[in-house]
């Protein structure tokens, strides 16, 4: 089975940038920022990229990866419409998107192993933290992030990224498993994610996670104490569910079980789920033609 993942920059250090070349490195398929004729399937790590790209070249069977959906945003609706007809296979890391394309491949997104536990790194005052790069379509709900920074006065909002209305203290890659350290709550505000990331790294890093549900594969994870849930963009029920986290502190065998949650994700299981389903799937389109 010869897969040539296509992305634009596979020497980038974005998300995107980062699956492609873990999916590369644990495959050994091909990495390129064009599709390859000789390839028996061109895999697309987004179906943004494909959309904004594609010309009528189809020699091969295309897959793109279908991480989220954002059926408000005109320009990413059009995106998402015009790429599906243009792939045979859909991977997805969330169980509603794969509801949403004809032949899904759920695949497991790889947790670098740098997010493990450590000693913690302790603060003055207990703090909450958000990451992610807030785009202008407001998917990340930064406005209710502000709103917590002016009612929470037990512990600091504190930020990973850019964007965010509260203050920043890590806006590097390297940076990240020291800034998971030092918090007591990870907070996940978004509305509309393909994952997202930030808290199966805090999970691996051993810190409780206050998520909101039927958002991305959150709802997937485990009903386990320091897995909270709230209803997404609920403001009084995320505060109320903050303040029943920051209660407690901790335990070394509790944040082994929040690591062990999302021992699953890992970028062996990344790309043996890439691999296994491609399989089956160029297996049974050979079968059907």
């Amino acid at each position: 089975m010869n897969i040539n993942i296509v992305w634009p920059t596979p020497e980038g250090d974005r998300i995107l940038d980062r699956l492609a070349k873990c999916l590369a490195e644990h495959t050994g398929w091909s990495l390129n920022s064009r599709p390859l004729e000789r390839a028996d399937l061109n895999y697309d790590m987004s179906y943004i990229d494909l959309a904004q790209r594609f010309t009528d070249w189809q020699r091969t069977p295309w897959a793109a990866y279908f991480s989220h959906f954002e059926p408000d945003t005109p320009y990413k609706r059009f995106w998402w419409e015009t790429a599906l007809p243009l792939t045979r296979f859909q991977t997805v890391t969330a169980n509603i998107y794969g509801e949403m394309v004809p032949n899904p491949i759920k695949v497991l997104v790889p947790v670098d192993p740098v997010f493990d536990i450590r000693d913690r790194i302790q603060s003055d005052k207990r703090l909450v933290g958000v990451v992610g790069f807030v785009e202008k379509t407001g998917r990340k709900n930064p406005g209710i992030v502000a709103r917590l920074a002016n009612d929470l006065d037990t512990a600091d909002i504190v930020a990973s990224g850019d964007g965010w209305p509260a203050r920043h203290i890590n806006r590097s890659l390297g940076g990240m498993p020291d800034f998971y350290r030092q918090l007591d709550v990870y907070l996940c505000t978004g509305l509309i994610e393909g994952v997202p990331m930030p808290p199966l790294e805090a999970l691996a890093s051993g810190i409780p996670v206050v998520i909101p549900r039927h958002v991305g594969m959150l709802d997937e994870l485990p009903e386990l104490y320091g897995i909270y849930r709230y209803e997404c963009g609920n403001y009084d029920e995320m505060l109320a569910t903050v303040q029943q986290a920051l209660m407690f502190e901790f335990k070394p065998e509790q944040r082994e079980a929040l690591r062990a949650s999302v021992a699953n994700y890992t970028p062996e299981n990344w790309a043996i789920s890439h691999t296994k389903g491609f399989e089956r799937a160029l297996e049974s389109a050979g079968t059907q033609t």
